[in-house]
């Protein structure tokens, strides 16, 4: 389950007007949820840890220095093994002194010039990562606002080129960001997130 960037209060908070009004509840919160979603699939991150167990990942070794874990911030890593077979024993560890751990970007890189083996999944990292609801970052969470708050505001507008009131007429800009498109301060928030797989 995906965790929530921020929360009702938050949004609502944010949204002029609605702080006390309790009728967009539920449409709010599936629009937290989804831009949460979004954001993950965006950054090709995972965000929530995991309650706060042991995550594991596999890799394809290929001859790199180096691979990027999906939950951000790495906490520790309690194993990473090197092994074609796939058995991942004991006699594949790698010693915690042989690896450089780059918490806030998830990557975990060998020291002094190694290289992992070409390998299909060979690489297993084992370790603890991701944030919880009291960890989000500011400006993650400020990011979840504005681009759920952006989604609910334009929710009436979808296919209006133009609008006609009492007082004339408004042309309705559909560019440069459309209610499918990142928000550009949005988009420049994520990007410091985003794996360096993307």
């Amino acid at each position: 389950m995906a965790l929530d960037l921020c929360t009702l209060p938050d949004l609502k908070g944010y949204l002029e007007g609605m702080s006390n009004v309790d009728k967009y509840d539920v449409l709010l919160s599936s629009l937290i949820t989804m831009t949460s979603k979004r954001f993950e699939s965006y950054c090709g991150r995972v965000w929530d840890n995991n309650g706060g167990n042991d995550i594991t990942e596999y890799f394809d070794g290929g001859g790199k220095s180096f691979v990027i874990v999906k939950r951000i911030p790495v906490a520790s890593v309690t194993s990473l093994h090197d092994d074609t077979a796939r058995a991942y024993g004991a006699d594949t560890l790698i010693n915690t002194t042989e690896y450089v751990i780059y918490n806030d970007d998830g990557l975990i890189e060998l020291d002094d010039g190694g290289y992992f083996a070409d390998g299909r999944k060979n690489v297993k990292v084992v370790y603890k990562g991701g944030y919880t609801a009291t960890t989000i970052p500011e400006d993650l969470k400020l990011a979840c606002i504005m681009e759920a708050a952006k989604t609910f505001e334009m929710r009436k507008r979808l296919g209006v080129e133009s609008q006609s009131n009492q007082g004339g007429s408004v042309v309705i800009a559909t560019t440069p960001v459309g209610p499918t498109q990142l928000l550009p301060e949005v988009r420049a928030i994520l990007n410091i997130y985003r794996s360096y797989r993307q």
